[in-house]
């Protein structure tokens, strides 16, 4: 028997220091987050700072960005005005185009006119003259 109770001491030995070392695993894990706390502080300031550039330019290049939609919504909206002033002078050109012909035809007719006209004096000066 005495092997018997030398397999039971080692047994409870075993649970023994496995109950210490549970505890000395929470100690030192506590010891390191306390130590670790400036640490991480000290990090997370470091971190802080050195976005503070990045977040400006963000915000920078977000502005920026809202700008330049601005800026197409204008253009968008000038664009559509120039599609519309474009085709309303499209239809006055065709208008005046129309005029222009009429004008034509009704300037050769006066011409026309004169012609006869210059022709009938032209006649009645030569009998005149007779």
């Amino acid at each position: 028997m005495p092997m018997s109770n030398d397999n039971e001491l080692a047994a409870m030995l075993r649970g023994i220091i496995k109950e210490e070392m549970q505890s000395v695993r929470q100690e030192v894990r506590s010891i390191v987050q306390e130590e670790l706390k400036p640490v991480r502080q000290e990090l997370r300031s470091i971190v802080q700072e050195e976005l503070k550039p990045v977040r400006q330019e963000l915000q920078e290049l977000r502005a920026g960005q809202q700008e330049l939609r601005a800026g197409q919504q204008e253009l968008r909206a000038g664009q559509q005005e120039l599609k519309t002033g474009l085709q309303e002078l499209r239809t006055d050109v065709n208008k005046i185009q129309k005029d222009v012909t009429t004008i034509k035809k009704e300037l050769s007719a006066v011409w026309d006119d004169i012609k006869r006209l210059d022709n009938r004096l032209s006649t009645q000066e030569e009998r005149a003259i007779r």
